[in-house]
């Protein structure tokens, strides 16, 4: 067994870039409020980069602080780990750009990882070996990463989708639509269809809720266009998934299964675990179709698929589909396990949202049916959370009726 290796973090450092963009500079740029940033996000301000400075402009500045804290020359350095998805370049490294610019020796290691948010602790691991092995006794983790530059017209753009996204997340699927629209218009100016696709899919999202289905399909079409014009493997299988959706509100439930297959062989072929979600849909509408059979076997594979992946929130949905395609067989044994199995999930995770209450609904209806009250409702006070916890008063009244006529039978 190799020995652990004992390492020093000697020193620290960062840097900001000097513009800063305030609230009151977005009220500038687009419909919204400092008071509604800050209930919101607690954000007051962030900063963003000038043309003049480059990735490695910025790391400069926070790689002289941390020599400085840690006491070291740029010289002591054996090698420098640049994690970043905003390099100068692909080649050269930029961190043989900072290299150059901090003074190091030049038989150093210089490199540059492709990692994001994460990519200080990949960076820190990869130190981690270099130092371990005896290849380096002094490394410079250099974590960087431009998300904002002034004057950036794209920016403002995302902008307005985030404040779309938000706006609908908080039930405002009106001014969702406005601010979507207003990003599309602007995405259009910038001929970036990247952003014209994103626009179309919070647009058509936002149109879903306020009921206006065939509007909502024509934004998604757009959308798949667009994604298929770059080559957005994920982008496609979003809007193919999303189309699903408004079918089936629209009660047409075999194109649905078609939208949703499509989103799943795509986002098989590309590995995603987000294939998952598709399958879960179709699973649904086997079971609203009536086709329990086809519905369990969807289920079951994707039972395999969240137990691998590890998504417990996920699980909720897949078993409460088997709770429904079990109900009212001959597997009672089978049935209570998964509804103990079931209630405690539910309970760990506390996973909310109608097609999970559904499912579950539809298993104290079969349960009924086979005259297994007790079991029913066991199950549909489950559903009746689900509701209530949506707010969907309608959905929770009908549930209660029906748990009301098990238990007076009882």
């Amino acid at each position: 067994m190799q020995p652990k290796v004992r390492l020093t973090i000697a020193g620290t450092g960062s840097y900001l870039p000097e513009t800063v963009l305030s609230n009151a500079d977005l009220e500038r740029m687009v419909e919204t409020s400092d008071e509604w940033i800050t209930t919101r996000t607690g954000i007051k301000e962030r900063r963003r980069v000038s043309d003049e400075q480059a990735s490695s402009d910025l790391a400069l500045e926070a790689s002289r602080r941390a020599l400085e804290m840690a006491g070291l020359e740029a010289t002591d350095l054996d090698a420098i780990i640049f994690p970043t998805i905003t390099p100068d370049h692909f080649f050269p490294a930029t961190a043989c750009l900072l290299q150059e610019k901090l003074g190091c020796r030049n038989d150093i290691m210089s490199v540059d990882m492709a990692a994001a948010c994460s990519g200080f602790l990949y960076g820190l691991n990869n130190a981690t070996g270099l130092i371990g092995s005896g290849l380096a006794e002094t490394v410079l983790v250099r974590a960087q990463m431009e998300a904002v530059r002034a004057g950036d017209a794209e920016e403002e753009a995302r902008c307005l989708l985030h404040l779309s996204s938000v706006a609908r997340a908080l039930g405002d699927p009106t001014r969702a639509l406005e601010t979507a629209l207003d990003a599309l218009e602007r995405f259009v100016a910038l001929a970036q269809p990247a952003g014209m696709a994103d626009s179309l899919v919070e647009a058509g999202s936002a149109r879903v809720e306020l009921g206006r289905l065939a509007d909502a399909a024509k934004d998604l079409r757009g959308a798949l266009d667009r994604f298929e014009e770059i080559g957005n493997q994920y982008g496609i299988a979003r809007c193919h998934n999303a189309l699903g959706d408004v079918l089936r509100d629209q009660g047409d439930l075999r194109r649905a299964q078609r939208e949703y297959q499509l989103a799943q062989e795509i986002l098989e072929r590309v590995g995603s675990p987000q294939r998952i979600v598709p399958l879960l849909n179709h699973g649904l509408l086997w079971l609203k179709r009536g086709h329990l059979e086809e519905a369990r076997a969807v289920f079951e594979v994707g039972l395999q698929i969240v137990e691998r992946l590890q998504r417990r929130h996920l699980e909720c949905y897949v078993q409460a589909g088997l709770l429904a395609c079990l109900a009212g067989g001959d597997e009672w044994d089978a049935w209570d396990r998964k509804l103990e199995h079931t209630a405690a999930l539910l309970g760990e995770t506390g996973a909310v949202a109608s097609d999970l209450a559904w499912p579950l609904e539809q298993a104290g209806d079969r349960a009924r049916r086979a005259g297994e009250r007790a079991r029913a409702v066991r199950v549909y006070r489950l559903a009746l959370d689900q509701w209530r916890s949506l707010g969907q008063e309608g959905e929770a009244e009908r549930v209660e009726r029906q748990l009301a006529a098990c238990e007076d039978v009882d």
